[in-house]
């Protein structure tokens, strides 16, 4: 969960520091953007049947999976820092990534689980996920808020319009310090700002666990280690308490099941299994979201 401190940080004091075209160009660029070797597509086809989704939060939503994947079927990735469209395969272009092999996405399983219902026949995916980040940051005025509107704007730009949002979020939230009352200020602040350019459905998953080696739940005293579970549980119940059918944001899963035993590779980042569990519920409400 700590890519941010030596992906994300330097590029954003460009951004806050720099002045004019260039500095906008720098704000731009996100996450994982090497397209050496990838295939080039056209984003948008009128004769397919597409399901366009957006997927945003922190690194559980990027790339910091156990394992790259391929999809199997059409599936498609945006890539907001260059507005065009790749043969998805991890790691996903937009979203942070890992410097070693450890570049799995959630998003390959899931497209692929989604075009088997035949209810589409394309994928794309358009992923903007950076790790280590906080409610806040995805907020307005937060330091990556802006790529939210910035990849509505880029897939509009290619005739697509997004069928979903899928914002994976919390774990640097639910610390011993946790604030839910701050977390569903700053939820809802977003969530507006969105509204302002999209209306389309935001799904929140529940996520809160990130036992990571160096914070690791059993190299604390048993004080600290309940603090911990009381923060996780607070933002467990923001995260449930913003879903609001009125404004379009809609329940997504529980994250939080999926435990460290089998289906995390270090502790806190997902592993192959965990992937394709995540994958699955996170179909469920996307279908649900569908229908709604």
């Amino acid at each position: 969960m700590h890519k941010l401190k030596t992906t994300l940080l330097p590029r954003l004091l460009v951004c806050w520091l720099a002045l004019g075209a260039a500095a906008h160009h720098a704000c731009r660029a996100a996450g994982f953007r090497d397209t050496a070797g990838r295939d080039r597509v056209v984003c948008h086809s009128d004769a397919a049947r597409e399901i366009v989704l957006l997927t945003f939060g922190q690194s559980i939503a990027a790339n910091h999976g156990e394992a790259a994947y391929t999809p199997h079927g059409n599936v498609i990735n945006f890539n907001a820092n260059d507005g065009n469209c790749y043969v998805a395969t991890d790691p996903m272009l937009g979203a942070t990534a890992n410097n070693d092999s450890h570049v799995g996405s959630i998003w390959g399983y899931l497209c692929d689980d989604l075009l088997a219902t035949k209810k589409w026949d394309r994928c794309i995916v358009a992923p903007i996920a950076q790790g280590s980040t906080s409610i806040a940051d995805w907020a307005p005025a937060g330091a990556v808020g802006h790529l939210i509107r910035e990849a509505v704007e880029g897939l509009r730009a290619n005739g697509l319009v997004p069928s979903a949002m899928l914002f994976g979020q919390g774990e640097t939230d639910a610390s011993i310090a946790a604030d839910p009352a701050a977390y569903e200020a700053h939820f809802n602040d977003m969530v507006a700002d969105i509204r302002s350019f999209s209306a389309a459905p935001i799904l929140v998953a529940v996520e809160t666990i990130c036992y990571h080696d160096s914070i690791d739940l059993m190299d604390t005293d048993d004080g600290t280690r309940v603090l911990k579970w009381i923060g996780q549980e607070k933002i467990q119940q923001a995260q449930r308490a913003v879903v609001d059918l009125a404004r379009g944001v809609l329940p997504g899963p529980d994250l939080d099941f999926i435990d460290s035993s089998v289906g995390r590779w270090d502790g806190c980042h997902l592993s192959s299994y965990g992937l394709k569990a995540a994958a699955d519920q996170w179909k469920y409400y996307v279908l649900q979201a569908m229908t709604h």
